[in-house]
């Protein structure tokens, strides 16, 4: 069962400065492409992870693992929604 947000422990963060937000704004401004490992939590506690992939502009694809064969592609024009099983 997903932890109750009450319940969770709770920390102050400072904010960063202007210069520090925007240079991470320019940062990820210039990214064309970009893939990570990605882990998924759904309301119900189920666990779903997989691979996704972003390159720009408005393409990228989610890829799931076995445990949920799904394939989700944006061509930039149109989305796909690919069930393995």
């Amino acid at each position: 069962m997903p932890a109750q947000a009450a319940n969770l422990p709770q920390k102050t963060v400072a904010l960063p400065n202007d210069q520090l937000i925007k240079d991470a704004e320019d940062y990820l401004g210039s990214l064309k492409t970009i893939s990570a490992d990605f882990m998924q939590l759904s309301s119900s506690g189920a666990i779903s992870g997989g691979k996704f992939y972003m390159q720009r502009p408005k393409k990228f694809r989610w890829e799931y693992d076995n445990r949920n064969p799904i394939l989700i592609i944006s061509t930039g024009n149109q989305l796909v929604y690919y069930d393995k099983k």
